[in-house]
């Protein structure tokens, strides 16, 4: 089974086709990346991804959902997500913070039950937090959880 699948995506602006026909698999647990020079196209495969611009022809599956005609918000929910080029983290929260916020809507907690720190608030929290460290463990970031996130640059905790 294919996690995400394109089939005969196409993207045109205009009189350009941003993408053409693209077909790709990527497997589950696969990493998989994608290069090219500027105006290759990488952006607008994300964009589609994401709901962000609709292909002009074609289907993309993710988990055997076709996600194409789909919202942005509701791609986000079925687990697919962007960062943009231009990051903005909260300086003034920890890494490991700004990465929980990050994975608030996939909770279904509402307001209430973290006001007041209902049960089933406090083990959403525990398991985003957990999930959060796994990230930061894959990219090799766990030792800066803790560490604010205006203190990092390129990689290395300030001194």
């Amino acid at each position: 089974m294919h996690l995400l699948e394109f089939r005969n995506i196409s993207m045109h602006f205009g009189g350009i086709k941003a993408i053409e026909d693209l077909d790709m698999r990527v497997k589950e647990n696969q990493i998989m990346s994608i290069i090219g020079p500027n105006g290759a196209g990488k952006t607008t495969i994300f964009n589609c991804i994401t709901g962000l611009t609709r292909p002009v022809k074609g289907s993309i599956f993710f988990s055997d959902v076709n996600i194409v005609n789909l919202q942005p918000h509701e791609i986000a929910r079925l687990g697919i997500a962007r960062t943009f080029q231009n990051i903005r983290l909260f300086k003034e929260m920890s890494v490991i913070d700004n990465i929980i916020v990050a994975q608030h809507c996939r909770t279904s907690s509402g307001i209430i039950d973290a006001v007041l720190m209902l049960r089933k608030f406090r083990r959403e929290e525990r398991i985003i937090r957990e999930k959060a460290m796994e990230y930061l463990e894959f990219v090799g970031l766990y030792d800066f959880a803790n560490t604010m996130s205006q203190e990092i640059q390129a990689g290395r905790k300030n001194n």
